[in-house]
Parts: C-alpha cells; structure tokens; sequence
C-alpha cells in the first residue's frame, strides 16, 4: 500500500514539472505585446518628438481623459481617449518620457494603444476569443465528367440523402425517395456510368428499387413483396412511370359524332390528356416540348379548342392549329405563336392599349393600327384568345350625351328722382322739357321774369327781375326697366369628355405712352396703341352615365362681364362670377342652377343746409336720386342619352 502511494505520488510530480515546462515554453514562444507596443512608440517617436520629451506631474484622483488631454497639448501629441473609460489616477512622475508613462498606463489599467497614422487611441483591452476549430463538412466521393454525362464514385457507408443531393446537383436531374430511407448506409464503387445506371446498380447492391417517373424523376424505395403502388402517398403515384399512371388512373375521353367532347380525370398528366385526345380524334400533332404538370377535369359536350384552352390556362404552355396540323410547345416556342388583327366595332383603337390589364399583356406584343381602327397582336395562341375575349368585352357602343343649355341673364333697375335746381349757365338757357308721365322742366331767363312781372301788382310784394342767364329746373321722375337676354346652346359629347363652350365679347381702349429719345436734342414720341379686354362666358361639363340611365355631371361656370368706364380713355372695369357642382340627373330631366346674383342700392341727394332734411320743405330745397338694380343669371340643362 505504501509503495502504490509512492508511485501515484512520483506521477503527480511529473506531470506536474511536465505542465510548469509547457507552460513556459508556450509563454516564450508568444510574443509580449508591451514589447510589440514599446517598438511601435519608438518607431512613431522618430515624427512624433512629444513621444520622447521628458515630463514632470503629481496628479490625484483626475480623471484619465483630463490627463490625457493636458499632457496631448503640452508635448504636441495627437491623443484619443476612450470617451467610455472611467479610471481615476494618483500618481508622481518626475523627468519621465511620455511614451513610458503610456505604457505604464497600459499595464496598470488594462489598456491598449492603436496607431492610427501620428493619433494614438487609447482604450480597453479586448482579449480576442479563440475560434472554435470546425472541421470540415465529410463529402463522400463522388465526381462527374458533363463531357460524357458519366459518374465515378467510392462510397463507404455513406447516407442516402446526402449522396442524392450530391447527384442532384451534379447531374441536374431530380431523385426522390421515401422517408424511411433517408438514413440508409450506402457502398460501392463505380468506374465512368451514367445516372440512371448508377442508381440501378446502387439499389441492387444496397437493396432499393428505382424507377424513372413519367416527367423524368429517379424514385427509390425500399425492396419488398408488396404491390406495385401499396403504401405510396398521392403525390408519389404522380411521379411513377407512365404505364403504372395509366394502371392507376383512370382517364375517359367520349367524342359524339359532332366533335363534342365528354371528359374526366384526376391528377391526369397534361401529356397523357394530349396523348389520347388526339388519337381518339384522330388529329394530326407535333410536340415542340414534353408537356409536364398534372391536371383534373370534368367537362361535358365542350369542343376541343374550348378543351385546349382550359387545359393550357395557368400553365407555361401553348398551341396553335395551322394547315389542319396542332403544334404544342412552350409559349416562347416559335411554332406555337400566332399573330391576329382585331378590327374594334364600337370605339377607337387610339390608347386602348394602355387600359389593358398588365396580366392580359403578358407575353403579348400589341400594335395599334390606326388606319383600321385595329390592334395587331402577337402571341401564344392562348394568350391571344383570353385578349381577345377581354376586347370583346370593353368594345361597346360609347353612348352619347347632347346637353341643352338655355341661359337667363336678368337684369331690372329702379330710379326715382325728384327736387328743385337753379343756377345760372355760361350763356342762356331755352325753356322747355317733359311735362307727362314724368316732369323735367327747364324754365329759362325770360320765363321766370314773365312769371314775376304775372304775380306784380297784387297786394305789397313786388318781386324783381332774374339775369338773363339764370335757369331753374323741376324735375320729378321715376324709371324702371327689366332687360333679359336668352341664349340656347347645345352640346354633345361622348360618355366621360368634357364639353366646353364659351361666349365672349371683347372692347378696346386706348393707351398712349410718351417716350422722349436723345439729350441735346430730344425728341418726344407719342405711342398709341389699341389693347383689348375680354368678358367672356364659359361653360365645362363632363357627363358620365351610370346605372338607370344616371347621370352625373360635373360643372363649372365663369362668366365675366364690363363695367362702367371711369374716363373715356380707361379701360372698361370687369366683374366675374363663377361656380363649381357635381349634380346626378336622369336622362331628359332639367335642372336649374341659379344663384348668380348681383344687387346694388344707391341713395343721393344735394339741397340747402337744413332746409333740405325738413319734411315737405325738403321737396323744394333740395334734389335727391334713389336707384335701386338687381342681376341674375340662372342656367338651364338639360341631358339626353344617345346611342
């Protein structure tokens, strides 16, 4: 027993003198980064002088960044702290070179120094994690020559699912197998085979079975005394081979004497529907490409180009009949494109390319041909179609819309004036003025002097006479007036343009300008010219018809119109008026829109201070003019549908 401790004892030691002498020869072997960091300072010192100027400082508790940044401006060195670094320092140097006072820091405080160009960044030691070593993913041996589609392989246990995927990507073909092979071991060694002889021997020696599928798939699974498809899901009785397809599916094709079709299938292959459609008919075929996907249809008394199009709708597949031969194919392929005119019966072919559906277009080339009011289009021949289908749809007859407008543009005024005047005028007046239905009276000079020398002579009062210039007038009347204007355009338009029609009236007026030419001897020169002002009335309405013979219409309505002049020569002032709706009528109904009014009242007067306010007196001491007009415009219209 004492010699067994003995032992574990002397082995305890020497692997511990084997550990201590491992570990120093690793600690040699691994270089000492203060060195590395004092070779990069001595190297940078050679610029940067700051680096080795002697330095003198007794700090306690200052923080590192303030240090730092002191001692960066007094020895002229670029200096970057870590703005995370929180370290108080208390120390004492005296008569120490920079550079070793930084890597005093470093090593007291875990730091580190970048060099960045002449800046130095000092921040917190990051130790670096070893990476994990991975080994490399295990590839089994397989290779491939695409020169002689041929493979050469050395498998030793190798999985199944690994090894399928391997020749997957290699070959380009696809190979599925049922799951519970996915972890079977596979051996063997094969010498310049192809893929399909490959697998056969694999599953021979390793126990599965291999079938090339109908649309080019390898399936495996696994060898056993079943029947041929017990125990496959639906999806793997799709991808067997064609004759255990035609075993297991059931496909019935019926043809009446007419060429009317009766048809059923599930998860039929598109080839195998083709395959027989065309022997039972007895038609003529040529197969650009292998027709792949699955199918499922029932359809009765349909024809057969009705049958081709559903059969071919969503896939990547067309056809095309020509010289009593059916080609079949992929769109692109040029045996199965077509080209068609479609001649528009009810609208213009102008931009109706750009209402068609971006889905409709695919793989469609659409040209417009004006001269015929037609499209030309080219394409798989079920595209086309579907397009066709789709014009058929939106070529209708455009309805027409005639809009009636009857336009009322009222206006009725009012004056009444009455009042007394008298003054005397540059030269003599002539008697004379209305007396009946309204009095405007003018009595001269020689009328008033007259009328006096009738009231002389009766009683005290002696009247004298009036110069020969002075006038006096009596005026009491009123005046009133309605002036309507009628105007009863009509427009037509197709459904969704818009209609518009002005009315406009244009006057002139004059504009002088005076423009004097040269210093010593100045020219004036008068510049006449005639500028117009337009007052116009306009009208934009857009119909669009719905439903019931609906119609809605959007209208606007500017109108302006000329104002009184404030001279001769000024241009006449203008007034505008204008209004937007959006209004739904039926078809022949009126509607009115009105509220385009305009109205003014004036009261005026002149007479004798006081006496013309006095009741009465106010008739004879004063003059007064009360005007009083209005102005409407109503508009009238009426929509009717033509076809």
């Amino acid at each position: 027993m004492k010699k067994t401790k003995q032992i574990f004892l002397c082995l305890i030691l020497s692997f511990s003198f084997y550990f201590g002498i491992h570990q120093q020869i690793a600690a040699q072997n691994k270089p000492d980064r203060f060195k590395l960091l004092r070779d990069s300072l001595d190297k940078l010192s050679d610029d940067v002088i700051g680096l080795d100027e002697l330095i003198d400082v007794s700090i306690n508790q200052v923080n590192i960044t303030d240090f730092l940044r002191g001692v960066s401006k007094t020895n002229a060195v670029n200096i970057s702290v870590d703005p995370t670094l929180d370290i108080k320092i208390t120390s004492s140097f005296t008569k120490v070179r920079l550079k070793d006072l930084l890597i005093f820091l470093c090593k007291t405080y875990d730091l580190d120094i970048q060099i960045l160009g002449n800046i130095l960044i000092i921040k917190k030691l990051t130790i670096p994690l070893d990476k994990p070593k991975i080994d490399p993913p295990y590839i089994p041996n397989i290779t491939y020559s695409q020169s002689c589609d041929c493979l050469s392989l050395d498998l030793k246990s190798d999985t199944l699912s690994v090894i399928t995927k391997i020749l997957s990507k290699l070959t380009g073909k696809n190979i599925i197998y049922t799951q519970d092979l996915n972890n079977t071991m596979v051996n063997g060694f094969i010498q310049n085979a192809s893929l399909e002889q490959t697998l056969e021997k694999l599953g021979m020696t390793n126990g599965f079975n291999v079938v090339k599928t109908y649309d080019g798939f390898y399936y495996i699974d696994k060898k056993s005394g079943n029947k041929p498809n017990e125990g496959l899901t639906e999806t793997q009785k799709n991808q067997l081979p064609k004759k255990s397809i035609e075993d297991s599916t059931q496909l019935n094709i019926e043809i009446d004497s007419i060429g009317m079709i009766n048809i059923s299938g599930t998860n039929v292959p598109i080839q195998m529907v083709i395959d027989k459609l065309v022997k039972k008919a007895k038609l003529n075929y040529f197969n650009y490409n292998e027709i792949k996907g699955l199918t499922t249809l029932n359809l009765k008394n349909i024809s057969l180009l009705e049958l081709l199009l559903y059969l071919f709708k969503g896939t990547t597949y067309s056809f095309r009949y020509d010289n009593s031969i059916y080609f079949f194919g992929e769109q692109q392929a040029e045996g199965v494109k077509e080209s068609r005119l479609f001649k528009f019966q009810n609208r213009s072919v102008e931009k109706i390319a750009d209402f068609i559906p971006a889905e409709i277009k695919k793989g469609i080339d659409i040209k417009e041909f004006q001269e015929q009011n037609s499209l030309i289009i080219s394409g798989p021949l079920t595209n086309i179609i579907n397009m066709e289908q789709y014009l058929r749809d939106v070529d209708k007859l455009v309805p027409m819309i005639i809009i009636e407008v009857l336009i009322v543009d009222s206006k009725t005024g009012h004056t009444t004036k009455t009042g007394l005047e008298a003054g005397i005028k540059d030269k003599a007046s002539v008697s004379g003025g209305k007396l009946y239905p309204e009095v405007n009276y003018n009595l001269n000079a020689a009328s008033i002097n007259s009328l006096i020398n009738s009231f002389n002579g009766y009683g005290v009062v002696k009247l004298g006479k009036v110069t020969e210039n002075f006038y006096f007038n009596i005026g009491v009347l009123e005046d009133q007036g309605i002036v309507k204007k009628r105007s009863t355009p009509k427009l037509a338009t197709l459904n969704g343009h818009e209609a518009t029609m002005t009315l406009g009236n244009t006057e002139y007026y004059l504009e002088e300008s005076n423009n004097v030419i040269g210093s010593q001897n100045p020219q004036n020169i008068i510049t006449k010219q005639y500028k117009s002002v337009k007052a116009d009335f306009t009208l934009k309405i857009k119909p669009i018809i719905s439903g019931n013979e609906q119609i809605t219409l959007d209208i606007k309505v500017e109108q302006s119109d000329f104002t009184g002049r404030i001279s001769p020569q000024a241009p006449p002032g203008a007034v505008t008026r204008n209004f937007e709706s959006m209004i739904r009528v039926k078809n022949e109904e009126m509607i009115l829109l009105g509220g385009l009014e305009a109205k003014s009242l004036s009261d005026a007067g002149s007479g004798v201070p006081l006496l013309g306010r006095i009741p009465i007196l106010k008739w004879f001491f004063s003059s007064r003019t009360k005007e009083r007009s209005s102005t409407k415009l109503n508009i009238f219209i009426k929509a009717i549908i033509v076809y």
